[in-house]
């Protein structure tokens, strides 16, 4: 959930400073992908499929350090997980 957070914030500020609506800056799968893969360095995002057409070079170091901070945070400032409801297995 920390790079998720992580990368939902960042686009989030880049489309506010743009001025331009969030999916504009980064889709929705293309969030969950690059959380969910936790790139280390600009060739593994790019292995993300479509990245290229939506987020420019200097974008991706940008994103690529964002990712790298929300990695070394504390555990103590990670988002909890809700709980899973009854009944659900």
């Amino acid at each position: 959930l920390q790079h998720l957070r992580a990368v939902a914030a960042w686009r989030e500020s880049l489309a506010v400073e743009k001025n331009v609506p969030v999916q504009r800056i980064m889709r929705d799968e293309l969030v969950l992908q690059v959380a969910a893969m936790k790139p280390e360095s600009e060739e593994d995002l790019r292995e993300v499929r479509g990245i290229h057409h939506q987020v420019s070079r200097d974008n991706m170091a940008e994103l690529l350090e964002v990712i790298m901070r929300a990695r070394l945070a504390p555990k103590e400032e990670w988002p909890k997980a809700p709980p899973r409801p009854q009944g659900l297995n």
